[in-house]
């Protein structure tokens, strides 16, 4: 089974067995998109979880990015600010994912 979060920057995104996670980079034209594949980890397992969000987090970074110098602060707290956005709406996607595969090893 393909299983697939999408990290989007712009509007939320739902498909069947994948979520959105919004962010919104400053001068963005058009939403920016990314697929984080998780059909290879356990999620059963706290260590396929915590890859999963390493992968959330790099997906978040790359909407978001580049990442701007440090010596940019507005540039630089609008992109943590879009990353920390990502990151927080990849939650609910990250737990129906988890959910899903409990139902799987209950059947």
């Amino acid at each position: 089974m393909f299983k697939t979060l999408m990290a989007a920057t712009g509007f939320a995104v739902g498909l069947s067995l994948a979520g959105g996670a919004l962010a919104a980079p400053a001068g963005a034209d058009a939403p920016r998109q990314t697929v984080v594949k998780y059909g290879d980890l356990n999620l059963a397992h706290a260590a396929g979880v915590e890859a999963l969000n390493r992968r959330i987090n790099l997906a978040a970074r790359e909407v978001c990015g580049p990442e701007p110098d440090i010596r940019e602060i507005g540039d630089s707290q609008t992109y943590r600010a879009c990353v920390t956005h990502a990151q927080a709406q990849a939650a609910q996607p990250l737990a129906e994912a988890m959910a899903a595969t409990r139902l799987e090893e209950v059947q």
